[in-house]
C-alpha cells in the first residue's frame, strides 16, 4: 500500500511527498526500500549528481542482502539487477555488475514469470554480453502486461546501458522494440497498381506539402518502377512494409487482379493493420470487388458509395486532400502517444 501509494503521488508531481512517505515507512521492508531507492535512482539520472548514485546503491544493497536472508526470489532479482546497472552505468564497476547479472539471471529464472522477471533476464544478459539473446528477451516481455511507466523505465534503463557500452547498433535495436510507433510513424507506403499511376501522382502530389510540416519529418515509400529484379523488387517491399507506420491503398479493378498484390503486398499490409504496428487507408479509385477480400471489414478512407473516378475533378481533389490530412494527423498522433507515455 505504501509503494503504490508513493508511485501514485510521483506520478502525479508529487515527488517530495512520495520520498517522505517511503522514508518513513522503510522499515516495512524491501519491495519499500527499493522503491525509494529507484526514485534516488531517477534523480541520479537526471541530474547526473554521483551522490544520488552512491545512496541508490547502498539502499538497494541494503535491501537486497535481506533479500537472500529470507530467500525471496523476487526481490533478489528486483534489487541485484538495479545494483548491476549502477555499478556498471554509474561506477564502472564491470566485474561487480557481472556478478550481480549472474545472481539475477538465477532467481529471475526461479521466481513467477512477468514482464519484470522477463526485463531482468534481458538486462542481465546485456551486461553478460548476450545481446541477441537479452533482445529476444525486451521483445518477449512487451507480451506480458505492464503499466507503460514500467515500460518506459525498462527502455530508459536499457538505453542507458547501450550508451554505456557504445553500441548504437544496440540502441537502434531498443529503440526498434520499446518505440515502434515513434520510429514508423514518418514512414508511409503506398500500395497501387501501375495503371493507376497517374492516381498514385495525383495522391503524392496532394500529400507533399504535409511531409514537411512541423517537427515530425514524414517520409513517402512509392514503387516507382526503377526496382528491375524480381527478387530485390519483393525485398525491398518487404523491408519498407516492415519499416511504415501507415499504408496507403489505393483500390482499383487492376490493383484487386494483381497476383502479386493479392499473394504477397494485401496480406501482408492487411496483417500489420490487424496486429495494430500500422494504421491502414484505402481509397477507392474504381470500380472493384473489395468486399470479396480482406479490405473489407477495414473502413474506407472516405466515402465508397461512388469511386473517385466517378466523381467530378474537384470532388476527386477534396477527397485527396482529406486523405492527406488524416494520414499526417495519425502519424503525428502515434508519435505524440507513445511521448507522452515516456517512452
Amino acid at each position: 500500500d505504501v509503494v503504490r501509494a508513493a508511485l501514485a503521488l510521483e506520478q502525479n508531481g508529487k515527488r517530495d511527498e512520495a520520498m517522505a512517505l517511503l522514508q518513513r515507512y522503510q522499515a516495512l521492508g524491501t519491495d519499500v526500500q527499493g522503491t525509494l531507492a529507484g526514485r534516488i535512482k531517477r534523480m541520479w539520472l537526471e541530474n547526473e549528481d554521483l551522490g544520488f548514485a552512491q545512496h541508490a546503491l547502498a539502499l538497494y544493497q541494503e535491501a537486497l542482502d535481506e533479500a537472500r536472508k529470507i530467500g525471496d526470489v523476487s526481490q533478489i532479482y528486483y534489487h541485484s539487477i538495479n545494483v548491476a546497472f549502477l555499478e556498471f552505468v554509474a561506477l564502472d564497476h564491470v566485474q561487480r555488475a557481472h556478478e550481480m547479472a549472474e545472481l539475477a539471471l538465477e532467481s529471475a529464472s526461479l521466481a513467477k514469470e512477468n514482464a519484470w522477471s522477463v526485463a531482468t533476464q534481458a538486462e542481465a544478459n546485456l551486461y553478460l554480453d548476450h545481446r541477441d539473446l537479452a533482445l529476444d528477451l525486451y521483445q518477449r516481455m512487451l507480451a506480458f502486461e505492464a503499466e507503460p511507466w514500467e515500460y518506459a523505465s525498462t527502455a530508459l534503463q536499457a538505453g542507458r546501458i547501450a550508451s554505456k557500452l557504445k553500441d548504437s547498433q544496440l540502441a537502434d535495436r531498443l529503440e526498434e522494440i520499446f518505440t515502434p510507433t515513434v520510429r514508423q510513424a514518418n514512414m508511409i507506403f503506398v500500395s497501387y497498381s501501375h495503371e493507376d499511376e497517374e492516381w498514385r501522382n495525383r495522391f503524392c502530389q496532394m500529400l507533399a506539402p504535409f511531409l514537411r510540416d512541423g517537427d515530425l519529418e514524414l517520409q513517402l515509400w512509392v514503387d516507382d518502377g526503377e526496382i528491375q529484379s524480381g527478387d530485390r523488387w519483393h525485398e525491398e517491399i518487404q523491408s519498407a512494409l516492415k519499416a511504415a507506420g501507415v499504408a496507403v491503398v489505393l483500390v482499383s479493378a487492376s490493383f484487386l487482379g494483381s497476383e502479386y498484390v493479392m499473394k504477397f503486398e494485401l496480406p501482408e499490409i492487411i496483417r500489420a493493420a490487424t496486429d495494430g504496428k500500422l494504421r491502414l487507408f484505402w481509397v477507392y479509385l474504381s470500380y472493384a470487388a473489395y468486399d470479396a477480400t480482406e479490405l473489407e471489414p477495414f473502413q474506407a478512407a472516405h466515402d465508397v458509395s461512388q469511386p473517385l473516378y466517378a466523381l467530378a475533378r474537384p470532388e476527386q481533389d477534396a477527397i485527396l486532400l482529406k486523405v492527406a490530412r488524416d494520414i499526417k494527423a495519425a502519424s503525428l498522433g502515434a508519435t505524440d502517444r507513445f511521448r507522452d507515455q515516456g517512452l
